[in-house]
């Protein structure tokens, strides 16, 4: 997607929910949108139940020189279940994120890992949140099942706080 946003992709009711998996190159790609981007209440990498492995061939989600964008979110069913992806969960680049309230990397039930190589990659940009935010409001994600848990390449002033990083 090429723009200028603002840009809502799922939301936090069911039906809202979007499953994105299965393609030959990225789930979702933004690319040089100048206003805020909302992904949210997505199934990226996985079947319609979030049970079963059916990742996007590169990353579930590709963020490029976006400004700002929040990858899930703290309000109730605002969390994407990121999982399957062959290159990776989120990739982030000449960005400022927020990643909170979702799982990457575990079926949606979170029992059984469906992993991607790396779970969220930051290679650059400035002052992303993965988790928690500096006054503790927000929400974890659960980064679980992955080759790599969180990467940051790149950039300065992120914040990793209060996320369940693990292999089971």
């Amino acid at each position: 997607t090429f723009g200028f946003g603002p840009i809502l992709i799922g939301g936090t009711q069911a039906g809202a929910r979007n499953v994105i998996s299965a393609n030959s190159a990225y789930g979702i790609q933004l690319v040089e949108i100048y206003a805020p981007a909302v992904v949210q209440g997505n199934y990226i990498g996985t079947n319609a139940a979030g049970t079963a492995d059916l990742g996007n061939a590169h990353y579930g989600i590709y963020l490029d020189d976006t400004g700002t964008a929040v990858i899930g979110g703290t309000a109730a069913g605002a969390g994407n279940v990121i999982s399957g992806n062959d290159y990776g969960g989120i990739f982030a680049a000449n960005n400022s994120i927020t990643v909170q309230g979702n799982i990457i990397g575990l079926n949606a039930s979170q029992t059984t890992a469906v992993g991607n190589t790396a779970g969220v990659f930051v290679d650059s940009g400035n002052n992303s949140t993965i988790g928690l935010s500096l006054t503790g409001s927000g929400a974890a994600n659960r980064i679980s099942g992955n080759v790599k848990g969180v990467v940051v390449a790149g950039g300065s002033g992120h914040r990793i706080l209060g996320n369940q990083i693990d292999l089971n």
